[in-house]
């Protein structure tokens, strides 16, 4: 998780909910594309009636929780701003570079 994409890692915590949620017969509503906090915390919740699903996966609905909060963050725009610039700064790099070379 620590060393994964933003993309990635908030992916395999979703994937990770819905195979926790479908060992324990939850009623999981799948979908696909971007993963918003408000599905993570639809996932979570589907754990609280069950004390014994709650327990048994604890570790993955902390983590649930952990990817909702951060993707509810006020300063997380601020940081995809700077990602993005600097995977421009690093194209414009790697083409200036490919220039000199030939």
């Amino acid at each position: 998780m620590l060393v994964a994409k933003q993309k990635e890692a908030v992916m395999e915590v979703r994937r990770q909910l819905v195979e926790a949620a479908s060992k324990e017969n939850l009623p999981i509503k799948m979908s696909l594309g971007r993963v918003t906090a408000e599905q993570l915390c639809s996932y979570v919740q589907l754990f609280r009636d069950s004390w014994e699903a709650l327990e048994s996966h604890s570790g993955v609905l902390q983590l649930g929780l952990a990817a909702a909060q951060a993707l509810r963050h006020p300063a997380l725009p601020c940081w995809d701003a700077c990602l993005a610039f600097e995977r421009l700064l690093l194209q414009v790099s790697q083409s200036h570079s490919s220039l000199i070379c030939q």
